[in-house]
């Protein structure tokens, strides 16, 4: 499900020049490590360039709870970089990732840069939206279809390919890995989607 594919829209109608200026480094991370920890200030916003990230938040009883993905091309830790306030989540890589770092102060002193950034927090807040209305739904089938439904029809195809493991789609859905295999299960034998690892099909809409 990636976060949005953004890098196209943050750099639109800069010009190599202003592009060469926002970009500060470019970091490798080995699968298992940490971005960005909670409660770190960060001065970057940043995008995957290669690679997987997931984006959690800790719970007062210490669960760990995927707020959202980032993958290949998709912009993150924008809002509390540019605030300069502390991170709420946990950013760590899945896979191993190349992460481009960028420089806050010269996004703001670019027009377009600004403008585009703008964008890209639109449409998270719509991405989010849609997550809320996927938790809303009470049984875990109603939460898988409302999640396949939004992807297929973004994609404009029935068969999507998820970008994470059964792992991390339990933790998307808010639910157990064992209870949503076996709810997958089900519907595959009662022919409402068939998968093949992280591979959905549609079958009946």
């Amino acid at each position: 499900m990636g976060l949005l594919s953004n890098t196209d829209t943050l750099f639109s109608s800069l010009t190599e020049d202003e592009v060469k200026k926002i970009i500060r480094e470019e970091r490798f991370y080995k699968k298992g490590s940490v971005i960005i920890r909670a409660q770190e200030k960060n001065t970057s916003v940043m995008f995957v360039k290669s690679g997987l990230l997931k984006i959690t938040r800790i719970s007062a009883d210490g669960n760990e709870n995927t707020v959202s993905l980032a993958e290949s091309g998709d912009v993150f830790a924008e809002a509390f970089s540019i605030l300069e306030r502390e991170s709420p989540v946990e950013i760590s890589a899945i896979q191993d990732s190349s992460v481009v770092f960028l420089d806050t102060a010269e996004i703001k002193k670019n027009i377009k840069a600004v403008n585009n950034l703008l964008k890209i927090l639109a449409e998270r807040n719509l991405y989010l939206t849609k997550r809320i209305e996927h938790l809303m739904e009470k049984s875990i089938k109603d939460k898988v279809l409302s999640l396949l439904k939004e992807e297929s029809e973004r994609k404009g195809c029935r068969t999507i390919r998820l970008s994470y493991n059964r792992e991390e789609m339990a933790r998307y859905l808010s639910t157990d890995r064992s209870a949503l295999s076996a709810v997958l299960s089900r519907m595959k034998k009662e022919g409402m989607i068939n998968y093949r690892k992280n591979e959905f099909t549609l079958l009946e809409i």
